[in-house]
C-alpha cells in the first residue's frame, strides 16, 4: 500500500463519496455518505477505505480482492440501498459475483460455498 495521500488524510469520507459517485450513478452524494458514515464508524477505518479506493478506483467496478474487507461491505451496502453501477463483490476462490461474501487475511473474500469447504482433520479419525 502506498503512504496516505493528502486528500484521504483530510477528508476521507469526501474522497470515497467522490469515488462512488464518479461510477454510480443511481445514488445520489448525500445518501452515499450516509452509508459510508454507517459503515465505517472509526475515521481510521475511513482512512484505510479511502485509501484502497484512491489507490484501485477500479474495485467499484470490478469487485475482485484482494482488498481490505470494508470494500467489499461498502459494495454489499451500496448494492442494498439500490446501487446498480458499482460491482457486486466477487469471490476470491472461484470468482462469481456475489450479494454477499466473507472475509479472510490477507484482502480475500469468498462465498459460502468457497468458504465452508469441509477440512480434514489432521488427528485422524
Amino acid at each position: 500500500m502506498t503512504e496516505n495521500s493528502e486528500e484521504v488524510l483530510a477528508d476521507p469520507v469526501g474522497m470515497i463519496v467522490w469515488l462512488v459517485s464518479n461510477v454510480e450513478k443511481h445514488l445520489d452524494a448525500d445518501h452515499v455518505r450516509d452509508i459510508v458514515c454507517n459503515l465505517v464508524r472509526s475515521r481510521a477505518g475511513r482512512r484505510n477505505l479511502a485509501q484502497a479506493l484512491h489507490d484501485n478506483p477500479s474495485l467499484l467496478r470490478t469487485g475482485k480482492p484482494p482488498a481490505p474487507f470494508r470494500v467489499a461491505k461498502l459494495l454489499m451496502a451500496l448494492r442494498e440501498a439500490g446501487a446498480r453501477d458499482t460491482a457486486l463483490p466477487h469471490c476470491g476462490e472461484c470468482g462469481r459475483p456475489r450479494p454477499y461474501v466473507g472475509s479472510r487475511s490477507g484482502g480475500r473474500w469468498g462465498c459460502s460455498p468457497c468458504f465452508d469447504k469441509p477440512a480434514v482433520c489432521a488427528g485422524g479419525n
